[in-house]
């Protein structure tokens, strides 16, 4: 029996205040006799066509839910892994950016030249940047 019919059958049930199982017996032996499980132009037969067409109406809605549900999530997915290979980049820049910025800053004390510091000067800026771009984002989602 489908979830459709039962639900239909044990509301019907309700509204006579009759016993489900008893009502569905009732059913089951006009459906062995007849072939039909509700007597023809019967109100049983009429709101049971109705509930149908509700019912596939609110499936068709569901369906559609589950599958933009499904949508969200594949498209979640894929920018989360977005996020965590453009995090992994910027984490690799800052550790490259640190090493470049040890090295100028070795030749800076050999040399004491203004071409050194000013490389030293933008290694830092540009380690700085990258860390802020590492945890800018998190920190906007925290504000909101």
């Amino acid at each position: 029996m489908s979830e459709l019919r039962e639900r239909f059958e044990r509301h019907q049930a309700g509204l006579l205040n009759i016993d489900y199982e008893e009502l569905r017996d009732q059913f089951d032996h006009h459906e062995e006799i007849f072939g039909k499980r509700y007597v023809t132009f019967s109100d049983f037969e009429k709101e049971f066509e109705l509930w149908q067409a509700c019912w596939n109406h609110q499936q068709t809605i569901i369906d559609n839910l589950k599958a933009q549900l499904n949508n969200m999530e594949a498209c979640y997915i894929e920018k989360k892994k977005r996020v965590e290979l453009l995090e992994s980049n910027i984490k690799n820049l800052v550790v490259q950016l640190s090493n470049n910025y040890e090295v100028a800053e070795d030749e800076y004390k050999k040399n004491a030249d203004s071409y050194y510091s000013g490389k030293c000067d933008a290694f830092d800026l540009a380690e700085q940047l990258a860390c802020l771009a590492l945890r800018g984002d998190r920190d906007q989602h925290l504000t909101r």
